[in-house]
């Protein structure tokens, strides 16, 4: 149960993180 439930916020942060990061890119690139 830990091991799947710190997995998922892993998971959940990874992804988040990742999609800022593309927001951020289309942003700036927007001006």
């Amino acid at each position: 149960m830990s091991f799947s439930f710190e997995g998922k916020i892993v998971l959940v942060t990874g992804g988040a993180s990742g999609i800022g990061k593309i927001m951020v890119r289309k942003s700036l690139e927007k001006g």
